[in-house]
C-alpha cells in the first residue's frame, strides 16, 4: 500500500515495474495507483467520492472497473453529469 503523496518510494517486486517515456502519462498512473491501492488493500464495495476533479474521476472509474457501487458529491451540473458517464 502506498502513501500517496508523502510517499519517498514504493516497494514493488521487478516485474511489476515498468519505464514509463510518455510524460503525459505519469500523473494519471500515479492518480490510478493512489485510488487502486486503497480500494484493493481493503477490499472496498462501495465508495463516495467528493469532487469530481482529477484524483476524484480516477477513483469513480478505478471503483467501477473492480465492481465497486459509486456515489459522487459535486456543487456542479456539468460534473454531475460527467460523473453518472463514468459509472457513479
Amino acid at each position: 500500500m502506498t502513501d500517496g503523496g508523502f510517499s519517498q518510494a514504493i516497494p514493488a517486486r521487478k516485474p511489476a515495474c515498468c519505464a514509463c517515456r510518455r510524460p503525459a502519462v505519469r500523473p494519471r498512473l500515479c492518480a490510478a495507483i493512489a485510488v487502486y491501492s486503497p480500494f484493493k488493500h481493503w477490499g472496498i464495495g462501495a465508495v463516495t467520492t467528493a469532487g469530481i476533479g482529477g484524483l476524484g474521476r480516477v477513483a469513480i472509474r478505478t471503483a467501477r472497473a473492480i465492481g465497486a457501487h459509486v456515489v459522487a458529491f459535486t456543487t456542479s451540473a456539468a460534473k454531475a453529469d460527467n460523473a453518472k458517464r463514468r459509472g457513479a
